[in-house]
């Protein structure tokens, strides 16, 4: 793939100029791996938001001065960008990655359905949701089930008002995204464990959450949200690491 091709060309710059940054020849090496680096972006085509993605990765790398400036804009010119549609995304570890402030929101059965599902979206789209699969839709609404009503209602609801339930998150999820720009990064698939999301998408992450970082949910909440998806029609399977089995 050709975003690869410009990956390991940046991994090439940053070992190299790791070990050449604090010497005489630190901005000699810059210059040569800054002009190789802009000959590779010219014979590659990538998508915008693998585009975002290189620039993060570019500004990590210890250019001499002015250097950065040019790999950056070798990295958006519209020349390099090729806008194809984009990959859905799985999103069924939401469970994991909200904050200890938002879990006392979503278990407070004295709040309403809408406040809680604003916490889930926005938390899903501070991580980078655009395309979510349709597992994750349903599951993202199994889990506002589950937040919002108790046990034993919940178990007589009908599949037409949990059907309703998928349509009504999926009907806010596409209104919300309408409002926001692009997200630092594209995650096809969130990660199970949210370390490794903060170690492979850094800037995403720290947008994502200030100072307060995620907490694991609660065993009974991920298995009640486990039920209501085996429930459902055409239910995807679920592993309690979070990933959809296949």
């Amino acid at each position: 793939m050709p975003a690869n091709e410009i990956r390991a060309r940046l991994g090439a710059a940053r070992i190299v100029l790791d070990r050449a940054a604090g010497t005489p020849g630190h901005v000699a090496a810059s210059r040569t791996q800054c002009s190789a680096m802009i000959a590779t972006v010219s014979r590659c085509t990538v998508s915008v938001e693998e585009l975002a993605e290189l620039q993060v990765l570019a500004s990590q790398i210890q250019w001499a001065d002015g250097d950065l400036v040019q790999v950056l804009q070798s990295l958006s010119s519209p020349a390099s960008q090729h806008p194809a549609r984009r990959s859905m995304q799985d999103f069924s570890a939401l469970h994991d990655y909200f904050t200890a402030t938002e879990w006392v929101v979503l278990e407070d059965h004295e709040l309403g359905m809408c406040i809680k599902r604003d916490v889930i979206l926005q938390r899903a789209t501070n991580l980078g949701a655009r395309c979510p699969t349709e597992g994750s839709i349903k599951y993202m609404s199994s889990l506002l089930l589950v937040c919002s009503e108790p046990p034993g209602p919940l178990t007589r609801m009908t599949s037409e008002q949990k059907q309703n339930t998928c349509k009504f998150i999926k009907s806010e999820f596409k209104k919300l995204i309408r409002k926001l720009s692009q997200p630092a990064s594209y995650v096809e698939q969130l990660p199970s464990d949210p370390k490794h999301l903060q170690i492979g998408q850094p800037a995403l992450f720290a947008k994502a959450y200030g100072c307060e970082g995620p907490v694991p949910c609660k065993p009974d909440v991920l298995q009640r949200v486990l039920v209501q998806i085996k429930l459902r029609p055409g239910g995807v399977r679920y592993c309690l690491g979070g990933a959809a089995k296949p």
